[in-house]
């Protein structure tokens, strides 16, 4: 697979789940949060990191695009490739309905919980490993 065929496949995925593409980045909003979905090409490779991140409105009200590692919460989409867990996406070895089913479980565990239950009760009751959570949004959540 290609690079504009993989990005045009997780694209509609995305799309298909509420984002939207805009200033190079995929977006949902809602009133008290962004999230934000981008692409990282890896220096080593035909490979790809997939980035998300959480922007609280409340702590950030002048941000309309943030990316993803300028949000208050961000992470990378991962997958897991014969067992392992990778977090990065090396797009020569990989088929367009694996992909699908990778991104919609991503969104699945790491995009829906915060849009129904918000992100301290997300961030609380998964402990997600993958994500770094700034310090002011700690304290906004008032998590630990």
């Amino acid at each position: 697979m290609n690079k504009t065929e993989f990005k045009k496949i997780v694209g509609n995925k995305l799309k298909e789940n509420g984002f939207s593409f805009e200033q190079k980045a995929y977006y949902l909003r809602t009133d008290t949060i962004i999230i934000c979905v981008e692409f990282q090409k890896s220096n080593y490779g035909n490979t790809y990191f997939i980035n998300y991140g959480f922007l609280l409105v409340k702590l950030n009200p002048t941000i309309k695009y943030p990316k993803t590692n300028t949000s208050d919460v961000f992470g990378r989409f991962t997958f897991y490739d014969k067992g392992v867990l990778n977090k990065e996406y090396q797009i020569d070895f990989l088929e367009k309905k694996e992909v699908i089913d990778c991104i919609q479980i991503n969104i699945d565990n790491n995009i829906k919980p915060v849009l129904e239950k918000g992100l301290a009760t997300y961030l609380e009751t998964t402990k997600p490993s993958n994500l770094f959570v700034k310090l002011v949004a700690k304290q906004y959540l008032g998590i630990e």
